[in-house]
């Protein structure tokens, strides 16, 4: 079981944390479980009620070595400049993959992928 920690709680996160259990049992994903979630607004993190701690905001976030990350910011000019620091910090990155996801049989996942339901 990976412990992931989700970097932004806006828009993206909401459908990744209500059906991590799908996800879990998505083909070449591993099974994975939520420490919680970054964002430097909070108010972003209190509208959706998560389950999953809040962690704090993202700038100044320390990289744990022993979790992985998925990026849930939308954005991606804003989201590859965090995951690039993230990444020159020495976190490592996982994809996410929603077994409702409509993904081909011969699709290959990248590093850090998020595919959500439908998509």
């Amino acid at each position: 079981m990976t412990d992931i920690i989700i970097v932004g709680s806006g828009g993206i996160p909401p459908s990744l944390t209500t059906t991590s259990d799908k996800v879990s049992k998505s083909p070449g994903i591993e099974p994975s479980t939520f420490s919680g979630l970054l964002d430097d607004n909070p108010g972003n993190y209190a509208r959706h009620g998560f389950s999953a701690a809040f962690l704090g905001g993202i700038e100044g976030h320390a990289v744990r070595k022993d979790r992985k990350y998925v990026i849930g910011i939308g954005n991606t000019s804003a989201g590859r400049m965090i995951v690039e620091r993230f990444i020159h910090d020495g976190a490592l990155f996982t994809s996410f993959v929603h077994v409702d996801a409509y993904v081909s049989k011969s699709a290959s996942y990248g590093t850090g992928v998020v595919v959500g339901p439908g998509g």
